[in-house]
């Protein structure tokens, strides 16, 4: 039981990284990023990082839940457990935590070089 409970820990110690990566790209946005980025390209990175946060909050919350209903003395793969009671699996919270993190990424550096590429 020690593996899952283990991995629940590297979930979350990522998810929060992930969390405060992506509102501290938030808040910058809102100070610096007006003059580099479109406003387009700005509000889509946007909404990509408050879908990502809102999955990741799931994900933190899910986890004492997972924690407390793993099995004793099994293998079980925690991705495969359900985050509360009648919800879907944590793995689909945590596909949602990356895929709009990194769409967001892509967003954000390809409104960049194509911003310094019209502006010089």
């Amino acid at each position: 039981m020690g593996n899952q409970m283990e991995a629940l820990g590297f979930l979350k110690d990522w998810s929060i990284w992930l969390v405060s990566l992506q509102t501290a790209v938030i808040g910058l946005l809102t100070v610096a990023g007006k003059d580099r980025m479109s406003r387009r390209g700005a509000m889509g990175v946007v909404a990509c990082f408050v879908v990502s946060i809102i999955a990741a909050t799931f994900v933190l919350g899910g986890i004492p839940s997972i924690a407390q209903r793993v099995p004793k003395g099994s293998e079980a793969n925690v991705y495969l457990l359900p985050v509360f009671e009648g919800w879907p699996i944590l793995w689909v919270f945590t596909l949602a935590e990356h895929v709009f993190f990194m769409v967001g990424l892509v967003i954000f550096a390809v409104d960049l070089m194509v911003s310094e590429k019209q502006a010089g």
